[in-house]
Protein backbone atom coordinates (compact mmCIF):
# COMPACT_ATOMS: atom_id res chain seq x y z
CA UNK A 1 0.00 0.00 0.00
CA UNK A 2 1.69 3.69 -1.03
CA UNK A 3 -0.07 6.93 1.13
CA UNK A 4 -0.41 9.02 -1.50
CA UNK A 5 -2.85 11.12 -2.68
CA UNK A 6 -4.68 11.54 -5.70
CA UNK A 7 -6.24 14.57 -8.41
CA UNK A 8 -9.24 12.00 -8.23
CA UNK A 9 -11.17 13.59 -5.83
CA UNK A 10 -11.70 16.87 -8.05
CA UNK A 11 -12.90 14.83 -10.91
CA UNK A 12 -15.04 13.22 -8.16
CA UNK A 13 -16.38 16.06 -6.89
CA UNK A 14 -16.63 18.68 -9.42
CA UNK A 15 -17.69 16.37 -12.44
CA UNK A 16 -19.67 13.54 -10.81
CA UNK A 17 -17.22 10.90 -11.64
CA UNK A 18 -16.89 7.85 -9.24
CA UNK A 19 -13.47 7.34 -8.87
CA UNK A 20 -11.75 4.26 -6.96
CA UNK A 21 -8.53 4.58 -5.71
CA UNK A 22 -7.12 0.97 -6.51
CA UNK A 23 -4.19 0.09 -8.89
CA UNK A 24 -2.92 -3.69 -8.69
CA UNK A 25 0.73 -3.78 -9.25
CA UNK A 26 3.14 -6.36 -8.53
CA UNK A 27 6.52 -4.65 -8.27
CA UNK A 28 9.58 -6.23 -8.26
CA UNK A 29 11.92 -6.11 -4.95
CA UNK A 30 14.40 -3.71 -6.81
CA UNK A 31 11.87 -1.63 -8.27
CA UNK A 32 12.24 2.10 -7.42
CA UNK A 33 8.82 2.73 -7.43
CA UNK A 34 8.65 5.40 -4.48
CA UNK A 35 11.74 7.38 -6.18
CA UNK A 36 10.05 7.64 -9.27
CA UNK A 37 6.16 8.44 -8.05
CA UNK A 38 5.05 11.52 -9.42
CA UNK A 39 8.39 12.85 -10.61
CA UNK A 40 9.72 13.39 -14.20
CA UNK A 41 10.81 9.67 -14.64
CA UNK A 42 7.43 8.26 -13.61
CA UNK A 43 6.83 4.75 -14.77
CA UNK A 44 5.59 1.41 -14.44
CA UNK A 45 6.94 -2.18 -15.93
CA UNK A 46 5.37 -4.04 -18.22
CA UNK A 47 5.24 -6.60 -15.76
CA UNK A 48 3.59 -4.82 -13.20
CA UNK A 49 0.66 -4.42 -15.66
CA UNK A 50 0.33 -7.58 -16.83
CA UNK A 51 -0.08 -8.86 -13.25
CA UNK A 52 -2.78 -5.90 -12.36
CA UNK A 53 -4.68 -5.69 -15.63
CA UNK A 54 -6.40 -8.94 -14.94
CA UNK A 55 -6.79 -7.90 -11.63
CA UNK A 56 -8.68 -5.11 -12.39
CA UNK A 57 -10.86 -6.26 -15.07
CA UNK A 58 -12.01 -9.21 -12.62
CA UNK A 59 -12.83 -6.56 -9.75
CA UNK A 60 -14.42 -4.46 -12.53
CA UNK A 61 -16.39 -7.24 -13.86
CA UNK A 62 -17.31 -8.77 -10.37
CA UNK A 63 -18.57 -5.34 -9.38
CA UNK A 64 -20.33 -4.45 -12.03
CA UNK A 65 -21.73 -7.53 -12.44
Amino acid sequence: MAPFATDAKYSGLKLGVPTYGFSPLRLAADERFLERFHGVDERVSLDALRFGLPVLYDVVRRYCG
